[in-house]
């Protein structure tokens, strides 16, 4: 199975070594000797595929999979990652999806939209994320949309909450640098390279 280093947080002694593989959710156990000594900044959590994770590594898998679903159009899979009613706010707008049929059509126009750019690959690092409380967490990404080895939409910037619900990962909500006014967020009126602002 092939692992990145995010996916794997080994501790110095460990009675588990908790790892996140390719499968959604699926969580595979090692045995590791003796007690477990958490490393600064990891603590271990009860959602599927956390345990002994940093937040920005679970959010970094959790960004990294979700795109793999958009781009490859798996609507259950997509579904899967994302807790209703999700709540998005652009530069112009606040939104609320609220069922399954408004996340579909919007995700079929943002597919439309990414072909029509001859889009590839999404790629989204996590600049910083951290926990809030036991079962939450809160970080902010930047999106780059490529065409192969070329940037095809100007970088645009998130801030997303997750939420741990029945052991899984999802969205809650969604704050961005776009200026879309409504739902489907198609990219159309992408503002210069920014940050989010302080209040967002």
């Amino acid at each position: 199975m092939a692992m990145h280093a995010h996916d794997i947080f080994l501790m110095q002694t460990g009675t588990d070594a908790c790892i996140l593989s390719s499968a959604l959710g699926e969580v595979l156990f090692h045995d590791f000797p003796a007690r477990a000594l958490l490393v600064g900044g990891v603590r271990p959590h009860h959602c599927k595929g956390s345990r002994f994770m940093s937040p920005t590594a679970i959010l970094q898998v959790y960004l990294d999979r979700i795109g793999k679903a958009v781009l490859s159009e798996r609507f259950e899979e997509y579904r899967s990652f994302v807790q209703l009613p999700l709540s998005i706010q652009t530069a112009s707008a606040s939104m609320t999806i609220s069922n399954d049929e408004d996340l579909l059509d919007g995700l079929d126009a943002f597919n439309d939209m990414l072909r029509s750019h001859g889009v590839t690959d999404m790629i989204r690092p996590v600049k910083a994320a951290v926990f809030q409380g036991t079962d939450h967490i809160v970080g902010v990404y930047e999106t780059r949309l490529m065409r192969d080895s070329q940037q095809v939409l100007p970088t645009f910037h998130s801030k997303m909450w997750l939420g741990c619900f029945s052991g899984i990962w999802k969205a809650m909500e969604i704050h961005n640098t776009t200026k879309d006014a409504r739902w489907p967020i198609l990219l159309t009126r992408l503002p210069p390279d920014n940050w989010l602002s302080e209040e967002t």
